[in-house]
């Protein structure tokens, strides 16, 4: 399995809430997504930088102190980075969100919606909150008594479903969640069951089992919204590559996938394949993708703008503009005592600083302290959506590029990295103190009491 798939799983196995459609049940009726709804949300301060949410590109966006989200889909999954505790929104919430002792509360006005909201913290003291001991983690990669580990993993779940279904008998929820719920917990005794840590030396029966489980609970597209759903089309596809080797995974998918789910698989593959070659060394990929007609055209845009920002022929810039312009590093130093940020969207500790450093770029704006972000994104969709999030600016925001001579020159292995600039161009901080950290106001402010 490479890390990418690696990383995917372990969210896996810290969330819960997420949702599927077995062909047996394919007459339910979930709700169809209802366009432009708006979810309102306003924190309490100490609840700023730990909520984030899962974007379409996997991206993880964390949620402002007061923030409106206009999602697609009928329900959403919002995350508390501290414990990887997901909970299930639905258009039209209105939420208050406090810490109540360790955990985070939701108050909506609406006595049900706040017994759903409370249920996610409940199932994580009784289920997850000892996660990393007892067979979590131990058993789902063993590879003996196959058998034994899929009584144990049906056991867990059946233990999960009578304690949702007492919490029902007690409390006062609405029949979409509790469909939702229960779903889910089926989704993450499948997705554990494909923890196999050497499918070689499963017996080819118990592989031919799983597979037909895996195809008959497969193409859910109502549960795109759910960021374990996505991760598991991903873990399916793995399976699946370690099962028919002489059928690439393009192949694999169009054999398999249908629907939405296909269509976002697919997405995901080429955009991975183009960052990790280059379009020239699948341009036939490429094109074969552009010329689906059951792909979406605002799928095919994002690529083309990624395909735009990998050409070899950029490769060699210093730094991208949103524009895809290029620049040297000292043309965008403009003279003055400089404070850069290297940060990418992904990294939830950058993210974590961001407010920290827009304020300190705020407070020194008069004070001839400029502020750069230099994203190490390998994606410049997520990069965008990132940068545009946070409110950086386009002419502060800007993309290393693979092959950028800064990422050598600044050994940027670990991020956040900062570093200050003089007005020369000339590095005289190489590690400088965080935004958060108040020892970076003396030194900003040393700096521009020279200029005086």
């Amino acid at each position: 399995m490479n890390s990418h798939l690696l990383t995917l799983c372990f969210f896996l196995f810290n969330g819960f809430l997420l949702a599927g459609c077995k062909q047996s049940q394919q007459n339910e009726d979930l709700s169809k997504p209802e366009k432009n709804s708006i979810i309102r949300i306003a924190l309490s301060s100490d609840l700023e930088n730990r909520l984030y949410y899962k974007d379409d590109l996997g991206n993880a966006v964390m949620v402002k102190l007061k923030d409106s989200l206009n999602i697609s889909e009928s329900y959403f999954q919002l995350f508390d980075a501290q414990y990887k505790i997901p909970f299930l929104l639905f258009p039209g919430d209105s939420l208050y969100g406090i810490v109540d002792g360790e955990f985070v509360k939701f108050h909506s006005g609406d006595e049900r919606r706040d017994k759903e909201l409370a249920y996610s913290n409940l199932h994580f003291q009784r289920f997850d909150i000892d996660s990393y001991d007892k067979w979590s983690f131990q058993n789902a990669f063993l590879t003996e008594e196959l058998y034994k580990r899929e009584e144990l993993i049906e056991q867990e779940e059946a233990d999960q479903q009578e304690f949702l279904r007492g919490y029902i008998k007690k409390e006062d929820v609405g029949d979409e969640f509790k469909g939702l719920i229960s779903k889910g917990m089926q989704y993450k005794a499948l997705s554990k069951l494909l923890f196999i840590n050497n499918s070689k030396t499963a017996p080819q029966r118990y592989l031919d089992s799983l597979n037909y489980q895996i195809i008959e609970n497969l193409n859910c597209d109502e549960c795109l919204a759910f960021d374990f759903y996505r991760n598991l089309l991903f873990m399916t596809l793995d399976f699946l590559q370690k099962r028919h080797a002489n059928e690439s995974a393009f192949q694999l998918v169009k054999k398999y996938y249908s629907g939405r789910s296909k269509e976002y698989v697919l997405k995901r593959l080429i955009i991975n394949h183009i960052n990790e070659k280059g379009p020239s060394e699948i341009q036939e990929e490429v094109d074969n993708y552009l010329a689906l007609k059951e792909v979406p055209m605002v799928y095919k845009e994002e690529v083309r703008e990624i395909i735009n920002f990998s050409n070899d022929s950029v490769l060699d810039r210093m730094v991208i503009d949103s524009k895809g312009q290029n620049h040297s590093l000292k043309s965008i130093l403009e003279g003055n005592y400089t404070y850069v940020d290297f940060w990418a969207s992904w990294c939830l500790p950058c993210r974590k600083e961001m407010p920290a450093s827009k304020q300190l770029a705020s407070d020194f704006a008069n004070e001839g302290v400029n502020f750069l972000y230099l994203s190490v994104d390998e994606n410049p969709i997520n990069w965008k959506k990132a940068s545009l999030n946070e409110g950086l600016g386009d002419n502060r925001s800007f993309l290393l590029p693979k092959n950028s001579s800064i990422r050598e020159r600044f050994n940027l292995k670990m991020i956040p990295r900062y570093v200050i600039f003089d007005r020369k161009g000339e590095v005289i901080e190489m590690d400088a103190p965080r935004p958060s950290d108040k020892r970076i106001r003396e030194i900003l402010n040393e700096l521009s009491h020279n200029l005086k």
